[in-house]
């Protein structure tokens, strides 16, 4: 039978993948909550690239689809219940839309969270978004800049080599899954 998560597990996990995502993309996090907030339930602030490039452009992608994939990740890992782990998609869809667009590659959000997962589930990231996660399940926000901070300086980045390769992926990903 399977189990069923509660809504904090759910958010946790999905902010911790966000969060744990923007640092292995270079980007500093400020602060991450489960708590309800004028933002909804739960949020990561995280301060973006000053000027946008290709690169941070898909970095940015890879952050917004970073909590759904987390929170997949997650379910899988605990048998989760059929339904109850889709919370939170479609406004990250939204947001990283104008992105994509610039991209030159509408409508691959959901290869941009597969990539994301693959990302997640290495076992040196994925320890991250777990410990994230049981934090913010005790403490509800975590926001001290000393924290944040030491924990950007260890979790292992997303190198311009690999994400080139990341790219090339996600590039080629609709013309390998139609056969061509």
């Amino acid at each position: 039978m399977a189990s069923q998560r509660d809504q904090s597990t759910i958010t946790a996990y999905h902010e911790a993948g966000h969060a744990v995502m923007a640092m292995a993309c270079g980007f500093h996090v400020t602060v991450m909550s489960i708590e309800e907030s004028e933002h909804g339930r739960g949020h990561v602030r995280w301060q973006t690239a000053e000027i946008l490039t290709k690169e941070s452009r898909s970095a940015m992608v890879l952050v917004f689809s970073a909590g759904m994939a987390a929170d997949l990740l997650h379910w899988g890992s605990v048998n989760g219940g059929s339904d109850e782990m889709s919370l939170g998609h479609f406004d990250y869809r939204l947001q990283a839309q104008p992105h994509l667009i610039e991209l030159g590659r509408e409508g691959s959000f959901d290869t941009y969270m597969a990539v994301s997962a693959s990302i997640l589930k290495r076992p040196e990231l994925w320890a991250w978004v777990v410990d994230f996660a049981d934090l913010m399940l005790t403490a509800g926000t975590i926001n001290g800049v000393e924290v944040l901070r030491r924990a950007f300086e260890r979790i292992p980045k997303i190198g311009s080599r690999e994400h080139a390769q990341l790219e090339l992926v996600i590039e080629n990903t609709p013309m390998l899954l139609s056969g061509r």
